[in-house]
């Protein structure tokens, strides 16, 4: 087969709704992160990574380097943004196939809200990595498609869960809230048998099981080889296989899932905005949507059925936030909290259902009117007809609150990154204005190490809660240490230093000198003191 014959294949393949989801993804992708692809706003940790090769094994992202080495190891915004937009593209069409979406207005709202989604505009805060996040993302999704469709997808799918939990172990409740709306979608509007289900949960319950101890090993075997040993950071510890965190409660893990769902959604209560209102209004048509279905279905008479269904649902908060049932360490930044879109995308699948029934019902509504027009309807076709104006309603709704919220997100999305660009300009002045009072002083450019002294206090924020609490901007300056200073310094303005370790902090701290010097920017806040160039920034180390 020459290249022209296999390309014409290839597309004689695609489906007009792979289409339409790639058309979608990319297009409200640009809307909402094309500031960030076209421009560099680093924070605090994407000036560390501006040339990384990822290798943080000792995070437990064991195959992180290796997603992150298809883009280069350097901090390319575009060529991450784009890699990034088909990685989630292939995902949304994924999980179009596997919960068989086919209207649509649903399929471009299914793109939408995947690209838009707070936790991808997150990860796009360290744009540097994203690329490999996303990646991880769709190995996930690709794992669950497999076992679900293939009699022995579960082999495959195992070693897909394998690289996804190798490059970010959160994507592991991603794959699991697929597996719940999956589920929920079979139950509620499909007469699939129990135990149909019950061997495909089997399955995916062994992938996971497979997947998740190939990670284990491989990651110990690499960690070994290194000669490293896992981190403290979020737990990682306990999450790649060293048993549950200290103090390990499940109802306190319970509880915090709960809150945390519910933060999701609305924020602090005393600051509920337009995300919020938008939030409670998709949930309010989700809860009428779903009852509406087990009403027409008349469940109760399936008490199994019903029972399933209700559990899976109660379930939902409790797998979104899994990982505390793991470790009481682990910090739910919003990044990691992707899993959280198919409580969205949930809403799109009842939709789809509702519309090609509605439609089914018209059809036979029609087949079913007598020739004879002077007839008087029956009450059964009046009630039908009443259902169907309050189902009409529900779907316009549902179309116009999800249209919305992917316009929230879009908002959302470009508000963070103005605010880092201001934050980024403010950081770049200031190094400009030190590396100006350096170069005016002999003995500061005489100096081998840099220390810096105390913080400042909006340095403590990692994120900005607008609500939504979005992690990876602040309004801050991106410096919080040393190490920060020596690298703008050396990569803008050519000045050499090397951080001072804590030992040389420490001493310094102590130091009398130190301890009479004035705050920055006031005159006598940056001096040489034995060889070490030092900026004192607050009175508290």
């Amino acid at each position: 087969m020459n290249p022209e014959t296999f390309f014409q294949t290839i597309r004689q393949k695609i489906k007009p709704s792979w289409a339409t989801l790639l058309i979608s993804v990319f297009l409200f992708g640009l809307l909402a992160h094309a500031y960030a692809f076209f421009n560099y706003i680093p924070n605090w940790d994407s000036v560390i990574s501006y040339y990384s090769d990822q290798n943080t094994i000792h995070l437990g992202r064991c195959f992180l380097t290796l997603a992150c080495g298809i883009s280069s190891y350097y901090d390319l915004s575009w060529v991450n943004g784009l890699l990034s937009l088909a990685y989630i593209a292939v995902t949304a069409i994924l999980i179009s196939e596997l919960l068989q979406i086919r209207k649509k207005s649903m399929l471009i709202l299914l793109g939408a809200l995947l690209v838009t989604f707070p936790a991808v505009t997150s990860t796009f805060g360290y744009l540097y990595t994203a690329d490999g996040y996303m990646l991880a993302m769709l190995c996930t999704t690709l794992a669950i498609y497999l076992t679900f469709r293939h009699r022995f997808g579960f082999l495959p799918g195992a070693l897909l869960l394998m690289f996804g939990l190798g490059c970010y172990q959160a994507y592991i409740t991603f794959a699991a809230m697929l597996v719940i709306v999956y589920s929920l979608d079979k139950l509620l509007h499909q007469d699939t048998p129990l135990s149909s289900l019950a061997w495909k949960w089997l399955r995916a319950l062994v992938c996971a099981v497979i997947g998740y101890a190939l990670y284990a090993v491989v990651s110990r075997l690499l960690l070994s080889a290194q000669h490293t040993t896992l981190a403290d950071y979020q737990g990682v510890s306990a999450i790649n296989g060293g048993g549950l965190g200290g103090g390990f409660a499940p109802l306190t893990a319970a509880k915090q899932c709960l809150i945390d769902f519910v933060y999701f959604f609305t924020g602090p209560l005393h600051r509920m905005n337009f995300y919020s209102f938008l939030n409670l209004c998709l949930l309010a048509l989700l809860v009428c949507g779903a009852l509406a279905r087990i009403v027409r279905k008349k469940l109760w008479r399936s008490p199994a059925r019903l029972c399933c269904i209700l559990l899976l649902a109660m379930l939902i908060p409790f797998v979104c936030y899994a990982i505390y049932f793991l470790t009481p360490d682990v910090s739910y930044h919003m990044l990691m909290q992707g899993s959280m879109y198919f409580v969205y995308a949930l809403l799109l699948v009842l939709y789809d259902r509702a519309v090609f029934d509605a439609a089914d019902k018209l059809r036979r509504a029609a087949e079913s009117v007598p020739s004879d027009s002077s007839r008087v309807m029956p009450a059964s076709a009046a009630t039908n007809k009443n259902r169907m104006h309050h189902g009409i309603v529900w779907q316009w709704l549902c179309v116009i609150v999800c249209s919305l919220i992917v316009y929230n997100f879009i908002l959302v999305a470009n508000i963070c990154y103005r605010t880092q660009e201001t934050s980024v300009s403010r950081s770049m002045n200031e190094i400009a204005r030190l590396a100006d009072i350096i170069l005016s002083n002999p003995a500061l450019q005489e100096c081998g190490s840099i220390a810096v002294i105390g913080t400042r206090d909006e340095n403590d924020a990692i994120s900005l809660n607008l609500p939504p609490d979005m992690t990876g901007f602040s309004d801050g300056y991106i410096m919080t240490h040393a190490l920060h200073y020596s690298l703008l310094l050396d990569r803008y303005h050519n000045l050499s230093f090397t951080p001072a370790d804590n030992e040389a902090l420490e001493a310094l701290a102590e130091n009398a000198i130190v301890r009479s010097m004035p705050c920055y920017p006031e005159e006598g806040s940056v001096q040489a003191i034995s060889g070490t160039l030092v900026i004192k920034l607050s009175d508290e180390s």
